[in-house]
């Protein structure tokens, strides 16, 4: 019998060390199979078929004893890890605190290292049970009180608890979103992935960034893939969907941006960096070159626009485009007075 209880938990030991590598990300079958290896010494001799049915085994046992959800992604013949529901970690009040302060102060763009936090973050919240993942939620809600008054437009509580929340577990959600660029003024239903919340300082608005899958409207069921922004207050009858995602696969998609400022504001070279990671060089004229990656084209250009004539974007292409069409529209308005 003590054989026996040695067995199942060389067994157990398995499989928390397939979880452990399966956590890290993608993970090639021979790879899962080589700890296989690594854990039972019986099976140096063990053949192809012999491994793989043991890997499948211990799978279904994560599936089924953990709930994990590990699909097989066929195109990448990978093994992927969604979620967890059953928690292997619990912190103390203390640090509950300072997971929902680190939440808070990593979620502004302009964060050194905000893309490796986050995923700690995102990791450790996988984690721990569901009371613990809301009590992040609440204190990281009460932190945020100072940045929702901020906001021009008061914020619906229950609304900002659930969007919160579900970027915390990884919940889809779906709500009801009215835009002013929908000419019928008729209301939208999105499905998305919630990514995070944050104050745009620029806008005075409160924002869900969110990976967008559908769109339901008049004129039917649409499907769209992207990153975009959605400001709070304009969502309603928010809903968390069972089906859970990986954050890390949404990566949001750069613009690059090249632009000049005249030596007018340029000559001490101390020029602003408006956005994260710029590159900047001071020219023999005095004047500056910046180049940058641009994850919100339409804030980042209505920023330079206080610069005025001192400032000229150059390139890259799609960002020097839009530029001029601003300006041009901002031309068609004032030429007329």
């Amino acid at each position: 019998m003590p054989g026996d209880r040695g067995s199942q938990w060389r067994v157990i030991l398995r499989c928390i060390a397939l979880l452990r590598r399966l956590m890290r990300g993608d993970t090639p079958a021979s790879e899962l199979i080589a700890i296989i290896e690594q854990h039972d010494s019986d099976l140096v001799t063990a053949d192809p078929e012999m491994l793989q049915s043991r890997l499948e085994a211990d799978i279904s046992r994560l599936r089924k004893n953990l709930k994990c959800e590990i699909n097989y992604i066929h195109p990448e013949k990978v093994y992927r890890f969604i979620s967890l529901d059953t928690a292997l970690l619990d912190l103390p009040e203390d640090a509950i605190q300072g997971l929902a302060f680190l939440q808070k102060t990593f979620s502004a763009d302009e964060t050194p290292h905000r893309e490796q936090v986050m995923q700690l973050i995102n990791q450790v919240l996988t984690l721990l049970p569901q009371e613990r993942v809301k009590e992040v939620t609440r204190a990281r809600g009460l932190l945020e009180i100072d940045l929702r008054s901020r906001d021009s437009k008061p914020i619906d509580a229950q609304i900002l608890e659930r969007v919160t929340l579900a970027c915390n577990t990884h919940n889809e959600i779906e709500f009801v979103y009215r835009s002013p660029k929908q000419a019928d003024e008729q209301p939208r239903t999105h499905r998305v992935e919630p990514m995070r919340c944050f104050l745009d300082p620029v806008r005075r608005h409160y924002l869900l960034e969110a990976y967008y899958l559908e769109v339901n409207g008049p004129f039917g069921r649409i499907l769209k893939e992207g990153v975009r922004s959605y400001r709070l207050e304009r969502m309603s009858d928010v809903h968390t969907l069972p089906k859970r995602f990986i954050p890390r696969q949404h990566r949001r998609t750069g613009v690059e941006i090249v632009y000049i400022l005249r030596p007018k504001i340029a000559r001490l070279r101390d020029v602003t960096e408006y956005i994260p990671n710029s590159i900047i060089s001071y020219l023999p004229d005095d004047s500056a070159r910046i180049e940058a990656i641009s994850y919100n084209l339409f804030i980042d250009l209505r920023s330079l626009l206080h610069y005025g004539a001192n400032c000229e974007v150059i390139g890259g292409d799609e960002a020097r485009r839009e530029m001029k069409a601003l300006v041009a529209a901002m031309n068609q308005v004032y030429k007329q007075i």
